[in-house]
């Protein structure tokens, strides 16, 4: 699979596109594969990504993994805004609506699957990577954005950008959706943006307030790929002064690229809380997520990693 994917990118070229950009993540996925055999984690989530694809989002032009959820990318034109635009609201909210019985006649899923799922949803212009007829990945603020959405959309429910416009949303999806405005980390800190959600998401407190309210703080980590192997479950990383719980920590995890040199690349996790004793405050982070992204990145056991965090000092 790498082989194949470096010979692609020999060739590949960029160009731009009118994309709807969809992230469905699964809730309570940390506790599940908490109580749960690996190979049951693996199955479930091998089944949801193929029940969204072959039932829900069949017409995506592209569909990648990312953690515990899936990015799906649409694709459209000043022609087919209208069109696209149902079809993927149509998928969103039947996945919303039938999460708990997707899997009623799978024989396979014989045990609780985790509690919901949350979905996030935007609309516009993105970069598209590509080596023939060959699509390898898409990038861009509108991607970004959807990502961050996703984030919103708890305990479990559907955010969608207020940029998307109703104007384009059939009047049987607007009936289901509340108007707010929220506060976005690197997208929208200082002024709040609408949005459109279903009833079931109640945002965050820290999408309620400005995020350049706090002084920010930024603390890292050095850690060998081999030394992460060894870390179960979650990773605490010691912070030097109390968070503001009202806003998200944020982590990503940072690595050399061989060439250019002296560049790197980094992901942001999707995980990552606090957790505030009187002895010391931490943020807490899923090593399985960070073994996840090495594993995609094809990092050696000798490379190192670094954990940056971001947080707002209280």
């Amino acid at each position: 699979m790498m082989r194949t994917l470096k010979k692609k990118l020999v060739d590949a070229e960029g160009r731009s596109e009118f994309i709807i950009a969809v992230f469905c993540d699964i809730r309570g996925f940390s506790a599940f594969s908490a109580q749960n055999e690996a190979t049951d984690t693996a199955m479930f989530i091998r089944r949801f990504y193929i029940e969204l694809l072959d039932n829900y989002f069949k017409n995506a032009v592209f569909a990648k993994p990312a953690g515990d959820g899936l990015l799906v990318i649409y694709r459209y034109s000043e022609r087919t805004l209208k069109a696209v635009s149902q079809e993927v609201l149509d998928a969103c909210f039947r996945a919303l609506e039938q999460y708990h019985s997707m899997f009623d006649r799978d024989p396979m899923i014989n045990y609780a699957i985790p509690g919901a799922i949350g979905i996030g949803v935007a609309r516009g212009s993105a970069s598209c990577l590509y080596a023939g007829k060959t699509i390898i990945d898409y990038s861009g603020a509108i991607v970004n954005l959807a990502s961050r959405l996703n984030d919103y959309a708890r305990p479990k429910g559907i955010v969608i950008d207020g940029k998307f416009l109703l104007e384009v949303v059939s009047e049987e999806f607007r009936a289901l959706l509340t108007e707010s405005k929220v506060y976005i980390r690197g997208i929208a800190e200082k002024n709040a943006v609408p949005i459109f959600h279903t009833k079931e998401v109640a945002l965050p407190q820290y999408a309620l307030k400005p995020i350049q309210d706090g002084v920010r703080k930024t603390v890292t980590k050095e850690l060998k790929v081999s030394d992460i192997a060894l870390i179960r479950n979650n990773y605490h990383m010691t912070i030097p002064s109390p968070p503001d719980a009202g806003y998200e920590a944020a982590v990503e995890v940072v690595w050399p690229l061989k060439k250019p040199k002296g560049h790197t690349r980094w992901q942001v996790l999707k995980k990552a809380e606090f957790t505030v004793r009187p002895e010391n405050n931490a943020i807490k982070i899923s090593m399985d997520e960070v073994r996840t992204i090495i594993s995609e990145a094809a990092l050696s056991k000798r490379s190192m990693v670094t954990l940056r965090a971001t947080y707002v000092e209280k």
